[in-house]
């Protein structure tokens, strides 16, 4: 068996272009953390219609009396929506998300073999993950998967084999158009294609071309792009399985999409960090202190204004990682709580608010496969890819039970 591949996908039997889709398709669950005005408009929308809303655990529900409707309602909620989904078995769908800027990220929605990875820090996978993985983030989206009876999935895997997307874009009008339709709240235009017959055939003997001979050439097959803990969530949920003596199947694969990391569209922002609960001019200076040194350029925004400084950075750091130990040892020792802000305009929004934002360059995408290959993980939040409005709708499931 491969590493990824074609599964048994399930979809609504809405026609392509039924509005109803825009309904149906929610951004990540990570995703507008510090926004919680977003999800309430994203609740709005799921009371007209079938909604992917109704099978995750948003993030920003956490510690919130939502968390327990949330998780009462994905209980519930596959009872609701099994009526109208259609099952398309042994599967592939060549996905284009066409972004605000007018790019198009091209993807292919399958499934993983979980024991092709592994987060556990020293091991090296076939899919490797690359951030480090924090163990406290794993519980609450493993609570989710034990209660689901579906997956749905913003897992998203980085490969090297732009080839295969090629055969895909240049065959794209053989194949059965599933959706084609707008994105809610800004998130662009998605459109996916059920891949068949003899395209079928030929993308997964590209698939097996390519992964062999990464493996034989001692290379990382394929790296997580987006979705690096509810990827480890779904491991943590086989492993839990296993120990029980129960029937794993189900639950020994992953839903994602692959893509191509070489494409133009595939841009890596970085993620920045939102520090409140602290007395701000004390935060700063110990920062300053901590990462003293030349390298890369950092900007402290607060209410009262901005000021840059430099930290260090070595062949074997990046600047996050660098910035984030820092501010982990002051929040230790003396409180706060930092979050994690995708895009520049929020996170400046956010801090001449309240609290402390740092603003710093991310990595380039060029760099991902060769520091992971030589270093092991990044630093957790590393980098994004894109603006939160371009991150991954949920719109495929896949059945885990």
């Amino acid at each position: 068996m491969s590493v990824f591949g074609k599964c048994d996908l399930l979809l609504p039997y809405f026609a392509a272009e039924d509005e109803r889709w825009n309904i149906w398709s929610v951004i990540a669950c990570d995703q507008h953390t510090s926004d919680p005005s977003y999800w309430e408009r994203a609740e709005r929308a799921a009371s007209r219609g079938a909604s992917t809303l109704g099978l995750i655990l948003p993030e920003a529900y956490l510690g919130t009396d939502r968390e327990t409707a949330a998780k009462e309602r994905i209980k519930k909620y596959p009872e609701k929506i099994s009526g109208i989904l259609k099952e398309y078995k042994d599967a592939l769908v060549y996905v284009e998300r066409t972004l605000s800027s007018g790019d198009v990220r091209r993807g292919l929605v399958g499934a993983v073999d979980l024991d092709c990875y592994d987060y556990k820090k020293g091991s090296t996978p076939a899919v490797r993950p690359t951030e480090g993985t924090v163990v406290e983030r794993i519980p609450p989206r493993l609570a989710v998967r034990r209660d689901s009876t579906y997956e749905a999935s913003h897992v998203m895997l980085f490969t090297e084999g732009a080839e295969l997307f090629d055969m895909l874009t240049s065959s794209k009008d053989s194949m059965h158009t599933l959706y084609d339709f707008d994105l809610a709240e800004g998130g662009g235009h998605v459109t996916g294609r059920l891949v068949s017959g003899d395209i079928l055939v030929r993308a997964e003997e590209m698939i097996s071309s390519y992964e062999t001979e990464r493996a034989e050439a001692g290379k990382i097959v394929y790296s997580v792009g987006d979705g690096n803990h509810s990827l480890a969530s779904a491991k943590a949920y086989l492993e839990e399985l296993r120990e029980a003596g129960a029937d794993p199947r189900g639950a020994a694969r992953a839903l994602v999409e692959l893509i191509p990391i070489t494409d133009r569209a595939i841009v890596f922002e970085p993620i920045y960090k939102h520090v409140t609960g602290v007395e701000q001019d004390d935060l700063i200076r110990f920062v300053k202190e901590a990462t003293a040194g030349d390298g890369a350029s950092v900007t402290a925004v607060t209410p009262e204004g901005e000021q840059t400084f430099t930290v260090k950075k070595t062949d074997d750091s990046v600047v996050c990682g660098t910035l984030q130990e820092a501010i982990d040892r002051y929040t230790a020792k003396r409180g706060g709580k930092c979050d994690y802000i995708h895009g520049k305009d929020e996170l400046l929004s956010l801090a001449r608010e309240s609290g402390v934002g740092f603003l710093f360059d991310g990595i380039d995408k060029s760099e991902l496969f060769p520091y992971v290959e030589a270093n092991g993980v990044l630093p957790r939040k590393a980098f994004s890819m894109g603006e939160a409005c371009e991150k991954r709708y949920y719109t495929e499931l896949r059945r885990l039970k």
